[in-house]
């Protein structure tokens, strides 16, 4: 390690720490991959398993691969996609129009940074959960993103399920990445055990590129040993879709040519009747309505009464 002779080579690091980071000889820039244990545990194996970090992203480590790709061996690789090989590359199933549950098991969630400092419980919250400890370092070692994808655009209030063994912290930040905005609402996770409110009311675009994200970095010393749990988010619709009615047709007016309809109470009055129909034809989603309203309202009726003049009679002195 002492030489730069192979420092363009990918550096595998072994160094057993509890540390967010290798310490490495300066002759090397970089490392590639980190082995930072020895003792780890990996479902199917009994006894202990090297567990190591990987320093980039999917696709240069898929870089590193010997061989192709195999749907089905359990990797999502940069050659593969959800519409090819969904057993390998699972879909992030887009929400209901009305919202839904996005929990931390779902393929919508990612949990990030080293995975030994995020623990998972699968006795307390909603079915299980995940949790890490708080840090006040300027930027996030670990954190969990919701991806959301909408199948319809509107108002939702977000809930985030807190179970009071496992959420101390009382400065949560959730990012909300939501059509084209960002905002960040810092919650008390220790305030309710069940779901707290995290926002009363979001709008969200229909599709995705939308989450919800919170990372480690409250503010919170490590040293409290504060817990931060990562766990269902739940969408409420708060307004109802419009779905566009059918166009209203006005009634047909009657002509002067057309005898008008007697008037109720008045035997009378055969005076032409005529009913003239202002309609209104657009509503929030470009529909119609039929339902009459005062004015100014939607539909208006109009109606008026042509009376005869008083007949003169002359007679002779």
């Amino acid at each position: 390690m002492g030489t730069t002779e192979f420092n363009d080579h990918p550096l595998w690091h072994a160094q057993y720490t509890s540390a967010a980071c290798p310490t490495l000889a300066s002759q090397w820039p970089r490392w590639d991959v980190w082995q930072y244990t020895s003792t780890g545990r990996v479902a199917g194996i009994s006894g202990n398993v090297d567990t190591n970090h990987f320093n980039g992203t999917r696709t240069q480590l898929d870089a590193l691969r010997v061989g192709t790709s195999i749907c089905g061996d359990g990797t999502c690789s940069s050659s593969e996609s959800p519409a090819d090989c969904p057993a390998d590359c699972p879909v992030c199933e887009a929400l209901p129009s009305d919202g839904g549950i996005v929990d931390d098991d779902d393929e919508c969630f990612t949990p990030g940074g080293p995975p030994q400092f995020m623990r998972a419980v699968t006795d307390a919250g909603e079915g299980g959960l995940i949790w890490t400890h708080t840090t006040d370092h300027a930027t996030e070692a670990n954190f969990g993103q919701w991806n959301l994808t909408f199948e319809a655009g509107g108002h939702y209030r977000i809930e985030a399920r807190t179970d009071a063994r496992h959420a101390q912290s009382r400065q949560a930040p959730y990012r909300i990445r939501h059509n084209g905005a960002d905002d960040t609402v810092v919650v008390d996770q220790s305030s309710v055990d069940g779901w707290v409110t995290v926002s009363a009311d979001v709008v969200f675009a229909a599709g995705a590129d939308q989450f919800v994200h919170l990372g480690d970095n409250t503010g919170e010393p490590g040293s409290g040993n504060v817990k931060l749990v990562f766990d269902a988010l739940r969408f409420t619709r708060l307004d109802e879709p419009v779905t566009p009615t059918d166009p209203v047709t006005p009634d047909e007016p009657i002509t002067p040519d057309e005898p008008a309809p007697d008037e109720p109470g008045d035997p009378a009055a055969a005076d032409d009747l005529r009913r003239i129909v202002i309609v209104n034809r657009t509503n929030a989603e470009g529909g119609c309505s039929a339902t009459p309203t005062a004015l100014p309202a939607m539909l208006l009726a109009l109606l008026w009464r042509r009376r005869r003049l008083p007949q003169l009679r002359l007679s002779a002195p």
